[in-house]
């Protein structure tokens, strides 16, 4: 029996994303779980138990979220099921983002719908989106007040890159840059290398500093699909590059068992252990940054039970 809604869905996304990136060991098991994991979530639907318009609904965070991860194991294995689900969500959506207009979290399902666009174009399905980021990116708001916990930087940037890839209108990558580095300053510890969860934790006058192992797995798989996102030879690519490595760096040192602990995970880390799983993968098959090694290769599939 798998964790409450909220680790439900964001295991299931994690999973996905940790086992979508191809790895030479065991693939069609692994394949096998992955699909195993999505069938058995789309069976038992959670995200439906709050209205549509919620922050917990289809277009909120949680479920946004998990679709980044079907969309990948889509790319990874070519299985139809995946985007066939995502589309069915986009379309219940009526392709429409999140309610707040300020909100990160509220723009996650952009991703979604401009990856399922970029496979089928037709304008009304991103109309929303771009109508949303429109209006944001007119907005005189800086990075930290926009995004000033880490986990925006998974839910937002990635959705203006794939518009800007899709539009060819640079000025959601101007956008982009203001925001996330503005955001980089404010919640980054170059001592620690790491980035606080949010404004309340900034530097801390006395006591012990505090850094949340799950959203700093948020920040560097957010990098993962935000460089795969932006164009090859866009100027600062270089820049989101040197982040990832300095964070890659963090994520490996040891000690690693608080990573990659046992092969059974308790239900609250499982989604960044996950992430970070996914995070390792891509990195190596990405030759960014060749000394990391794929520790956790068998915990995503060894993780899964009851299904």
């Amino acid at each position: 029996m798998l964790p409450p809604r909220i680790p439900q869905l964001l295991l299931l996304g994690s999973l996905l994303l940790a086992t979508a990136v191809a790895a030479p060991v065991d693939t069609p098991a692994t394949t096998a779980v992955m699909r195993r994991v999505f069938d058995w979530q789309i069976a038992h639907p959670t995200s439906a138990v709050m209205p549509i318009e919620s922050k917990h609904g289809n277009r909120g965070w949680i479920h946004g979220a998990m679709l980044t991860g079907v969309m990948e194991a889509y790319r990874a294995t070519g299985d139809a099921a995946y985007v066939h689900y995502a589309r069915k969500s986009a379309e219940g959506n009526g392709w429409l983002l999140g309610p707040r207009p300020d909100h990160a979290d509220d723009y996650i399902v952009g991703q979604t719908y401009l990856e399922l666009n970029a496979l089928a174009p037709d304008p009304k399905q991103i109309e929303a989106t771009k109508a949303g980021l429109d209006a944001l990116v007119a907005k005189p708001i800086t990075g930290r007040e926009l995004w000033w916990w880490c986990d925006a930087l998974y839910m937002c940037p990635q959705t203006l890159a794939k518009l800007a890839a899709t539009t060819g209108d640079k000025k959601y990558l101007e956008a982009l840059d203001r925001w996330y580095w503005d955001a980089y300053v404010y919640l980054y510890d170059p001592e620690a290398s790491l980035f606080y969860r949010d404004k309340r934790y900034l530097f801390p006058a006395e006591g012990q500093k505090v850094f949340w192992s799950r959203g700093n797995g948020w920040v560097i798989a957010g990098l993962s699909r935000l460089i795969d996102a932006l164009p090859k030879d866009y100027p600062l690519r270089t820049k989101y590059i040197a982040l990832y490595q300095a964070l890659a760096a963090k994520l490996v040192a040891p000690p690693r068992e608080f990573l990659f602990g046992p092969q059974v995970l308790p239900p609250r880390l499982q989604p960044f252990v996950f992430g970070y799983n996914f995070v390792l993968r891509w990195c190596c098959s990405h030759r960014i940054f060749l000394s990391l090694v794929t520790h956790g290769h068998s915990s995503p599939a060894g993780s899964v039970r009851g299904l």
